[in-house]
C-alpha cells in the first residue's frame, strides 16, 4: 500500500526526478508512462490540440475519490448541460474510438502497450453503455461484474 502511494506521489509531482521515490521495479512503468504522455503532449501540439494537454495529465493525478465522469469532463470542456451530454454519449464514444484508431496507427509506440489501450477503451464502452457505470457503479456494472465472476453460467445439456 505504502509503495502504491509513493508512486502516486511520483505522478502528481510529474517529473523524471521524482523516480528516487518510486520502487525500484516501479520505476521502468513511471518512466514509461513520462514517456508515453510526453508523445501524446508533443502529438497534440502538433495536431494544434495543446489544450488538451492538461486534461491528459490531470487524468493521470486524479485519485479514485475525486475522478470525475466523462459526462462532467465533457461538460467542463464544452460548455454543455449534463442533460444535453446524457442524450449523446455514442457520439462522444465515436469521437473516442476514431482518436483511439488513429493514434493507434500513427504513435511510435508499441503495439502491444497500445493494445491495453484499446482493450480498457472496450471496457470503457460497455461501462458506459446505459449510463455512468464507472461513477455509478452499483448498478449495471455491479450486475455484469457479477455475471462474469460470480454467478455460475449455465449449460444446456
Amino acid at each position: 500500500m505504502e509503495e502504491r502511494r509513493f508512486f502516486t506521489d511520483a505522478i502528481d509531482r510529474w517529473d523524471v526526478e521524482a523516480i528516487d521515490h518510486v520502487p525500484k521495479y516501479m520505476e521502468g512503468c513511471y518512466l514509461e508512462l513520462l514517456i508515453i504522455v510526453k508523445e501524446i503532449e508533443e502529438k497534440l501540439i502538433v495536431e494544434g490540440s495543446s489544450y488538451l494537454v492538461p486534461y491528459l495529465i490531470e487524468g493521470f493525478e486524479q485519485e479514485r475519490r475525486h475522478v470525475a465522469s466523462t459526462i462532467q469532463c465533457y461538460v467542463k470542456e464544452y460548455g454543455a448541460s449534463e442533460k444535453e451530454v446524457g442524450e449523446k454519449p455514442e457520439e462522444i464514444i465515436m469521437i473516442a474510438w476514431k482518436d483511439i484508431n488513429q493514434a493507434y496507427l500513427e504513435l511510435p509506440v508499441a503495439h502491444t502497450l497500445l493494445m491495453r489501450v484499446v482493450n480498457l477503451t472496450r471496457v470503457m464502452k460497455v461501462l458506459y453503455q446505459y449510463n455512468d457505470g464507472y461513477t455509478f457503479s452499483s448498478g449495471k456494472t455491479k450486475e455484469r461484474i457479477k455475471s462474469l465472476f460470480v454467478d455460475p453460467i449455465p449449460l444446456q445439456e
